[in-house]
């Protein structure tokens, strides 16, 4: 059962019968161009976004009469074999699954080079390791993920997905200042919970003397006011102790009897 949802149109924007061009597969490049893939005669075209009936798509590398190989080098003079998929990093590199090489492509403003397989000659077949020593079937697509900077291959001959890691200046271009923003967070993480770590120390320490300090107060406030001491008056006293007296009256004695008198009733 279909149902059928309105409300769409269908038209054509580009059509390469005119021009000898079998669009295969399409991507996006960074800047909003599109890259044309055709497989049927090897070649790789970019074409402006603002797609059109008259739009020209440019050659970027192949063979315009078709002819199809395995060369490396310039752009114009590389050649592939029939490739099925293609896939742009944010640095604007293309790769290509260049299906019938059993190779995968890297194409960028220097030319064309080959980061993984390649050795034909050996047939197909299903290998991990070095780039150059593996080995894939003759029917595999590429995906880029910028996550994890690296290439996936879906190799459908094989019913695996591979993954390459690609050099890191290819996927710099999406961080801006050309630092993963993974690390970055993880840095910015790691400071936060260290000043954090801090700060709960400190407010601790704080909470803890406070803690010590309310102990203290308890301790005195609860404390026998009959056991506490008595601070020393700074004024002496307006009656004099027993002792103080006996002294007095042993000095003035003294001087009565210096002076002669030794009758106390007559000499005061």
């Amino acid at each position: 059962m279909m149902k059928f949802e309105s409300g769409y149109t269908v038209e054509t924007v580009f059509d390469g019968s005119k021009l000898g061009i079998e669009p295969h597969s399409v991507e996006v490049l960074p800047n909003g161009d599109l890259l044309i893939l055709d497989s049927s005669n090897s070649n790789l075209y970019k074409i402006s976004s603002s797609l059109s009936l008259y739009s020209r798509p440019k050659l970027i590398t192949g063979s315009a009469d078709g002819y199809s190989g395995y060369v490396d080098g310039k752009l114009r003079e590389a050649r592939m074999n029939h490739p099925k998929g293609l896939t742009v990093d944010d640095g604007g590199n293309v790769y290509i699954a260049d299906t019938d090489n059993m190779s995968i492509r890297k194409i960028s403003d220097t030319g064309v080079t080959t980061i993984a397989g390649g050795k034909w000659s050996r047939g197909n077949g299903h290998l991990d390791g070095p780039s150059g020593d593996a080995k894939f079937s003759n029917d595999f697509d590429v995906v880029y993920i910028g996550s994890s900077c690296s290439l996936l291959v879906i190799d459908r001959g094989n019913k695996a997905i591979r993954e390459i890691q690609l050099h890191f200046d290819d996927c710099a271009h999406q961080y801006g200042s050309g630092f993963p923003l993974g690390i970055a967070v993880l840095i910015a993480a790691g400071f936060f919970g260290y000043m954090l770590a801090l700060l709960q120390r400190r407010v601790g320490s704080i909470v803890a003397s406070q803690d010590e300090q309310g102990i203290l107060k308890a301790s005195t406030v609860n404390q026998n006011p009959y056991q506490m001491q008595l601070k020393s008056s700074v004024r002496p006293p307006l009656i004099p102790t027993e002792d103080e007296q006996r002294e007095t009256r042993r000095k003035l004695f003294r001087v009565f009897r210096e002076n002669g008198c030794t009758n106390w009733s007559i000499c005061c």
